[in-house]
Parts: structure tokens; sequence; C-alpha cells
């Protein structure tokens, strides 16, 4: 147990990067239950690059909302590449006039036949009605274009993510935006650059992942002074610390 303690830190919030952007529309929800809670339930993952700064794995609305509410430094788990394994979330959303915009945008070239390779983004209406992206036909503007296809249901639509893997029944009004696996080194490296991915898009699962810590706002606004109350926390909270190895359903 106590290694596992071990990986949770107090983190300057100006040492840690994004690697997506974030939903507005859920950021408000998790700000206001931040609040509500006047704490930070679960620390956000984490894990070092090799510049020494913090690459934010999951937990980029709780970050955002920290910087929100000003804090100076976050909760977080540190984990090592070998302790996590990176898919992608499929985006379930209501069809509607972004639909026929985004399919008939002149710089994006889809299609309906499907060739060799994998696609890097697949769209789903009904039974009759798929089209495919592919990556090469979008080089050099690869970020650039799934940022804009995010965006054109992302701003006004409620999205729904779905495991990449999940078969997944379409009511007559949805539709199913499936994104190819993505290599870390490749989301490191955009990170590295200062950009970012589109939101909601990777999806990474944590072996040993840490829950309900419930840390007090007021510990991260006064760093300098929190280092004693850090270790009190994580001395208490450790007595309490359980792990649960059989299979778990969570409705999310």
């Amino acid at each position: 147990m106590r290694s596992i303690v071990s990986s949770l830190k107090l983190v300057p919030i100006d040492q840690m990067d994004l690697h997506e952007d974030f939903e507005p529309s859920r950021l408000e929800k998790t700000v206001e239950a931040i609040k509500r809670d006047d704490c930070i339930r679960h620390p956000i993952l984490v894990t070092k690059l090799a510049n020494g700064r913090y690459f934010v794995l999951d937990g980029v609305h709780r970050f955002m909302s920290l910087k929100k509410l000003q804090l100076e430094t976050a909760p977080v788990q540190e984990v090592s590449m070998e302790d996590f394994t990176m898919t992608t979330w499929s985006h379930l959303v209501k069809k509607g006039e972004w639909f026929e915009e985004m399919i008939q945008h002149d710089n994006l070239p889809w299609t309906e036949a499907k060739k060799e390779g994998t696609p890097f983004i697949e769209v789903v209406a009904n039974d009759k009605e798929r089209y495919y992206l592919y990556e090469e036909d979008i080089a050099p503007y690869v970020l650039e274009s799934w940022h804009k296809i995010v965006t054109r249901y992302n701003e006004n639509q409620e999205v729904t993510r779905v495991p990449s893997d999940l078969e997944t029944l379409l009511k007559n009004d949805e539709v199913l935006i499936k994104y190819s696996r993505l290599r870390y080194e490749a989301v490191e490296q955009i990170v590295m650059e200062g950009k970012k991915l589109p939101a909601g898009v990777t999806r990474f699962q944590v072996s040993g992942r840490i829950l309900n810590l419930c840390v007090p706002l007021a510990l991260l606004q006064k760093p300098h002074r929190a280092s004693e109350k850090w270790l009190e926390l994580l001395h208490q909270s450790e007595k309490s610390l359980r792990c649960y190895e059989e299979k778990v359903y969570v409705f999310e």
C-alpha cells in the first residue's frame, strides 16, 4: 500500500501540461461540483515528460477548474508508462445541421468507400450511411482538421463518450464518430510542441488508480504551508485505503 500512496504529490499547476482541449459545458459542471464539495475528490493522473514537466493523462476538467478557482497546486497521482494503456473514445452525438456541413466541407475529403488501411476517422450515421477520412488525405493538416471536426459538433451538442471497442446501436437521430488508435509517443510529441488534441478523444486506462482522496481546497491555496497538512492527509487516508480486484460496473 505504501508504494501506491507514494505516487501522490502536490504539483504546481504551472508545471503541468494538457494534451487535449476541455469541453466548456463539462468544465462549468466540474467547477460547481468542486466548489460545492470544497474539495477535489480524485487526484489528477499525470506522467513525467522528458523535459521534467507533468503530462496530464486524465483530469483536464479538474485541472482547468483548479486554474479557474485560482489555486496554485493540484493533487496528482504520478504513474509510469508501464502503468497505463491508451486508446480512444468514440463520440455519440445527435444529428443536426452540423453533420451535413461537416461532410460537405471543402477541406475535408470524406469518402463513402473504405480504402486499404485504417481510416483516421469513421462516421456512422445509420446502417447505410458511413463516411471515412484518411490521414494521408488531410496531411499536413491532420491536427487542424481534427479540431475542425470535433468543434463542429462539440459546441452545441451533448457528447457521450463510448469505448472504441464497444458495439453501439444507433437511433435514427444519432451519429457515432470513431477515431483510430493513437500512439503515446505521438501524443507526447504534440504536448512537447505546445499543441493539444481535441477534447475527449484519448482514453487512458490506469492500473492502480487512486480514487476518493478528497483534498480540501484550502490545502491548495497556500502551497508553502501545505507540506505538513498534505502528509497528514496521506497518513490518515492510508488507514482507509482499500484495493478492489473484483470486476466492478459503474454507471457514468
